[in-house]
């Protein structure tokens, strides 16, 4: 392939790919990525859709945390089962509130080893908004030093809570 052909203008994410001279000599050139010009911004866009849809899910108690880290780092029921070291429909009953309830503390545990999380993890979900206009909460709405605000509300899981950090400039 030609350099000329292989030319993207992506300052964000650049790459060293070999490739035909002018001079019809080989050598390295530094280009922009394609992949990364093209699609990243949907794919970050289709994860955080995802994200939020199954962060719903948990908080209104229609799904576990199980299920959540499981949809979030893409593993399958069987994939999940196998490194959990559990039969498949023991999983599939996890995933759900009322079947979570029922697990032991070491299965939990493995749960949390699988997904490379503290066992607390678990059982919240920690949402943090990071923009130029940071505002959030304490516990009955207690301001901590430096205005940052951290919040916990209890959600329709009786597992899980949200915990909510952010910052204010005000």
């Amino acid at each position: 392939m030609k350099e000329k052909d292989i030319q993207v203008d992506y300052k964000e994410q650049q790459m060293i790919l070999y490739a035909e001279k002018d001079d019809n000599s080989y050598g390295p050139t530094q280009t922009g990525s394609y992949m990364s010009k093209n699609y990243l911004d949907d794919f970050q866009l289709k994860q955080k859709h995802l994200e939020e849809n199954v962060s719903q899910k948990v908080l209104n108690a229609e799904n576990s945390m199980v299920y959540y880290y499981m949809m979030i780092e893409d593993i399958t029921l069987t994939e999940l089962a196998i490194r959990v070291g559990l039969k498949r429909s023991d999983v599939e009953k996890h995933i759900t509130v009322e079947g979570l309830k029922k697990a032991t503390m070491k299965t939990v545990l493995k749960y949390a080893e699988v997904f490379n999380i503290p066992v607390a993890n678990l059982f919240q979900i920690v949402a943090t908004h990071q923009d130029r206009y940071w505002k959030s909460h304490y516990i009955e709405n207690e301001e901590i030093e430096n205005g940052l605000y951290i919040e916990q509300r209890k959600t329709q899981n009786p597992f899980v809570v949200k915990t909510t950090i952010e910052h204010t400039t005000s």
